[in-house]
């Protein structure tokens, strides 16, 4: 909103080293002085758009209240005294749900957003994803590469399906009630529901047969589904090799936090590769909420949800179409969404796909714009004394 010229990512020295040891095991080095290697730019032209000049849908006024910050050069004659302006800040973005986030509440309303077209958050969101994964990928190339033509995921049509089971997690998993208590069943069901969807959908698998790529927190879930698909209509289920957290540890950034160095490391690395894997997929399905599928992994399948609807609307597609999904809580229902606001209304789904009377997903949306209840003014406030400054 404030179009920071650039970020570069930090994060508690969990697994040794300093802020950027995670960083840079991901992303790649880290040099601030020199303005290079993986920083992410911020203020992305809006000409960009993926090579679509109409995507473009921007508001550019700000939510009401917001502070007007605009960067201002130090060398620039108007300013008073000649003073230095601070050209370096660091921003806590902390996760919702956890001690600090914890009263933190979403600003605009949802209307209000939906009707202002997300002051071009969504563009925004998208934009910074985009330059993580690529960053992501030029790092780790030989391993996304070998895992890519390992389970033929170029001659598929693939879904990313997320289980996240919680293994064994307390505290604030727990609270939620997000844990799945009877695994088994739900994955019989959630397996053959896509097998009804395969069928009833099959034009669009022809050339492309359906597969699950698979991200979870349990050893266990990828040998069930397996077992399962192969007593029903044999959907290949492919993941990458990784090290699981044993049954009942949890998966917590604590629980990473315990490991030695370069296992901590491997962690992140193997879940940014789940997402990463998911960022590719056609669809996205999400197995219970988490900010895991509602990060980068929501912001690509609806970008490209939205490239593929207006290109469908001049000309027919054998592509399947790009969905956020979200299963029910016993896995006999699914709900599919092609566009931000309708996922946000949970209305309007584009596909209900098994039982309607089964409960529908577990939700609770991970959106979120600065805290409104304290006032804007603590914004400006924060940004003072740097290169970003209000304007009259």
């Amino acid at each position: 909103l404030y179009s920071i010229p650039r970020v570069w990512l930090a994060s508690n020295p969990m697994c040794g080293g300093n802020i950027y040891t995670i960083h840079n095991s991901l992303l790649g080095p880290h040099d601030i002085t020199s303005l290079k290697a993986s920083s992410l730019l911020v203020d992305v032209p809006h000409a960009y758009a993926g090579g679509v000049a109409n995507l473009i849908e921007t508001n550019p006024k700000l939510p009401e209240g917001f502070p007007n910050l605009t960067f201002v050069n130090n060398t620039d004659p108007h300013l008073e005294g000649g003073n230095s302006f601070q050209r370096y800040l660091s921003i806590n973005n902390d996760v919702h749900g956890y001690e600090r986030g914890r009263n933190v509440h979403m600003g605009p309303s949802l209307e209000n957003m939906i009707r202002n077209k997300f002051w071009g958050k969504d563009l925004s969101d998208y934009q910074m994803y985009h330059q993580m994964m690529l960053l992501f990928r030029h790092e780790h190339a030989d391993k996304i590469q070998s895992l890519v033509e390992n389970i033929g995921f170029r001659n598929h049509t693939v879904f990313g399906l997320h289980v996240r089971t919680g293994n064994g997690e307390g505290g604030d998993f727990d609270a939620k009630g997000r844990g799945m208590r009877h695994l088994d069943e739900w994955i019989i069901h959630v397996v053959l529901l896509l097998c009804d969807y395969e069928a009833a959908h099959a034009h669009y698998f022809l050339d492309k047969p359906l597969m699950l790529y698979v991200g979870t927190d349990s050893a266990s879930v990828v040998p069930r589904l397996r077992s399962a698909s192969k007593m029903s209509c044999e959907i290949p289920v492919a993941s990458a090799a990784q090290a699981y957290p044993e049954d009942g540890e949890g998966v917590s950034f604590k629980t990473f936090a315990s490991k030695g160095q370069e296992d901590c490391l491997d962690g992140w690395r193997n879940m940014f590769l789940d997402m990463y894997m998911f960022t590719q997929c056609n669809t996205v399905v999400a197995g219970t909420y988490s900010s895991f599928t509602q990060a980068a992994p929501l912001s690509f399948v609806m970008h490209k949800a939205k490239l593929h609807n207006r290109q469908r609307a001049t000309a027919a597609s054998s592509v399947h179409p790009h969905y956020f999904c979200e299963m029910g809580t016993d896995g006999r229902r699914m709900q599919c969404f092609d566009a931000l606001a309708s996922w946000l209304r949970r209305n309007d789904a584009a596909i209900n796909w098994g039982n309607r009377t089964s409960p529908r997903h577990k939700i609770r949306h991970e959106v979120f714009f600065p805290e409104k209840e304290r006032g804007w003014s603590i914004h400006s406030q924060y940004f003072k004394g740097t290169a970003l400054r209000e304007q009259s």
